[in-house]
């Protein structure tokens, strides 16, 4: 009975452990930074990255907003009381942070008076004295905010806030930008606080088609410290769609397809862990960026998985160890940077050396990639010696087989770039056709993308003036597994443009030309 028992506890003890392996967590606090609008090249402006929450309202001739936009119909539902504006057509809308909306409204502020100008009064042609109106219409720009700040529906009851930047009218409209707005906002019946930077620029006032265009941007991130296996890690969070919560995950929406196109995804946040920020030159994108992750269910820290949990305020932040099985991917190009997603999330996959990389069982597909070909090595002195006439005429033939030899051979790392080690990248994102892997548990399964490249060229008609049709030709670069190439560099610049030839069906010349980027 003593051995059996012993048996027992120590089977027990067992069973804690791995209990508690499994449980294991570490969580941090995450301390609101804003940052400075006055100085855009400061060590803070690279975590200002992020995709603005934009207002596009149609604007008639009268000044008044054509049909109901949405956030101009928000804006009427909500407010209660608005202040005495100058504008005769100030614009009204709503921009949407955390759970609520909130209403705001744009005006002119007044000219300066006699007193003010310590001189005669004076007014602007085509603008009426201090308490008179002055027309949205009439190039006016918007330089006056009112915000709903206490969230109360009256507009009356807070400071007005005056633009920071305005470049004045244009031939084309007006640019206005205002300073930092702090702001407490609500989600899920918590409170917190939030900055935000509001620009826009009104086009073509006073004409029959004119428009007025906001853009939002976070004006704050958040920061602090995690002990990840003993070793201390640097966190930012930030607020990439621009809504005002720090939690939100990527997404690929239900239902919504583009035909041939790149897989349709809704932006999230973004964590970064220990964050390379040297001059400034942090990337939009996690492929081009070392420590940078979607903020997704999973997160992969220098190979290993972890549970990501965020509150809304960003102010707290739980990474725990998983424990779902790990199979192996692995593709033919030596160093490359994917995100790859399924129902775990969106998860990165790195590789220096052509090694398999872990990656969770499951289903799996490709939303983006970045292949590294740069070399450090020397040109051999063979090909240093090499005639300047044979060089040439390596580079004769058609366009098409141009170019994909040009690629084929950059891929495939025939030529070697100059000793400085300029870099030479590919960029592509998959189609929502791409045929998903399944990860095994122990197993390796090849991840498909990258060359050979093949250029498809399409060409669609339109007209050109009365009785003439024209003809618009477009390139894409299109990868082994259906992925379209989105960017390449080639030792440090872009690729020549490629040119093309059209000719009649007896090889007559018709119309010559070169392609352009973008």
């Amino acid at each position: 009975m003593r051995t059996s028992t012993r048996f027992l506890i120590s089977i027990a003890v067992a069973s804690a452990a791995i209990s508690a392996a499994v449980a294991w967590a570490e969580t941090c606090t995450l301390e609101l930074k804003r940052v400075d609008q006055q100085n855009p090249q400061g060590s803070d402006y690279v975590y200002r990255l992020a995709n603005a929450q934009t207002i596009f309202v149609p604007v008639g001739k009268d000044g008044e907003p054509v049909g109901n936009p949405e956030p101009v119909a928000a804006f009427k539902r909500i407010v209660k009381k608005e202040p005495k504006y100058r504008s005769e057509h100030p614009f009204r809308a709503v921009l949407k942070l955390g759970s609520q909306e909130y209403a705001f409204a744009l005006d002119t502020i007044p000219p300066p008076t006699d007193k003010e100008k310590g001189d005669e009064k004076k007014t602007k042609k085509g603008e009426k004295g201090k308490t008179g109106k002055a027309s949205a219409a009439a190039s006016v720009t918007f330089n006056r905010l009112y915000f709903d700040l206490n969230h109360n529906g009256d507009l009356s009851d807070d400071k007005p806030i005056d633009a920071a930047k305005e470049e004045g009218v244009r031939r084309w409209g007006a640019f206005f930008q205002f300073p930092r707005v702090d702001v407490v906002i609500e989600e899920a019946g918590n409170k917190f606080d939030y900055s935000f930077f509001l620009e826009g620029q009104q086009i073509g006032a006073g004409r029959d088609s004119s428009y007025v265009v906001l853009s939002m941007n976070p004006g704050a991130y958040r920061e602090g410290h995690i002990t990840l296996d003993g070793k201390k890690r640097h966190v930012i969070l930030l607020d990439f769609n621009s809504n005002g919560r720090f939690n939100d995950e990527m997404r690929v929406p239900e239902g919504v397809r583009v035909s041939n196109g790149p897989v349709p995804v809704e932006q999230g946040d973004m964590l970064l862990v220990d964050p390379k920020n040297d001059n400034g030159n942090l990337q939009s994108d996690v492929n081009g960026t070392d420590g940078m992750h979607y903020v997704s269910k999973l997160a992969n820290i220098d190979g290993r998985f972890y549970n990501v949990k965020i509150s809304p305020a960003g102010d707290k932040l739980t990474l725990t160890a998983s424990s779902v099985p790990l199979g192996n991917v692995k593709n033919p190009n030596a160093k490359y940077r994917a995100t790859i997603y399924g129902d775990l999330g969106f998860v990165d996959v790195r590789s220096e050396k052509g090694e398999a990389v872990a990656v969770p069982e499951g289903q799996w597909k490709l939303l983006s990639y970045t292949i590294d070909v740069t070399e450090v090595k020397k040109p051999k002195k063979a090909e240093e010696k090499k005639p300047s006439a044979e060089k040439g005429k390596e580079k004769k033939g058609t366009m098409l087989e141009s170019l994909a030899q040009d690629l084929n051979a950059l891929l495939g790392g025939s030529s070697a770039p100059d000793s400085a080690a300029r870099q030479s990248t590919v960029s592509a994102q998959a189609t929502d056709s791409y045929k998903p892997i399944k990860v095994v548990k122990g197993e390796t399964v090849v991840l498909p993308f990258g060359p050979p490249y093949k250029p498809v060229v399409t060409a669609d008609s339109f007209e050109d003036g009365p009785k003439r049709e024209a003809l618009s030709l477009g390139l894409t670069l299109v990868g082994s597994a259906g992925e379209v190439c989105n960017d390449m560099t080639v030792k440090g610049g872009r690729p020549s443009k490629p040119k093309f030839t059209i000719t009649d069906a007896q090889g007559k010349v018709v119309e010559q030309g070169s392609f352009d980027y973008g």
